[in-house]
């Protein structure tokens, strides 16, 4: 049964599994590549959700996000860190976290957003801390291998 179009900005390995899951349901999905999104470096993608015609059509957005936002932790993070992006990467996606939760409280679009620190689910790969690098391993019985000090504290969520 389909719930009508859904659009997936990013082709990323994110993006690709999400295609993979919707399509394995039958749902109908158009791919949108970051180049294909006629935005400017400095202006955030999210700000294409804001026109009255996806409102009309009651457009929904997942939103996932990374954790650059929250800048350096000495601390183990808790369920509501402040932001504080000290590079301008971490600025530009606190910028657009900001402005999707503004358009979200406005009621111009539902907003759902999942913020992670590394990714390790399908298609992941080699890009993922764990991915590649542990799960096959350790599927199998195997030694894994990892980056840097598995001693060191850190959070895979």
């Amino acid at each position: 049964m389909s719930t009508g179009l859904h659009v997936i900005f990013g082709t990323g390995a994110i993006g690709l599994a999400t295609f993979d899951a919707l399509r394995h349901r039958g749902q109908t999905i158009r791919l949108v590549k970051q180049q294909d999104v006629q935005a400017s470096p400095m202006v955030p993608r999210p700000a294409v959700w804001h026109s009255r015609r996806r409102r009309k059509h009651g457009a929904r957005l997942a939103s996932m996000e990374n954790v650059y936002m929250y800048g350096p932790r000495r601390t183990p993070a808790n369920g509501n860190p402040r932001l504080q992006p000290h590079t301008k990467k971490g600025q530009l996606w606190a910028r657009m976290s900001q402005e999707l939760l503004a358009a979200h409280r406005a009621g111009r679009v539902q907003v759902a957003i999942g913020r992670v620190c590394d990714y390790f689910g399908p298609r992941g790969g080699t890009q993922s801390n764990l991915g590649d690098r542990v799960f096959p391993a350790a599927l199998a019985g195997k030694p894994a291998s990892v980056l840097g000090n598995p001693d060191q504290l850190h959070t895979y969520r």
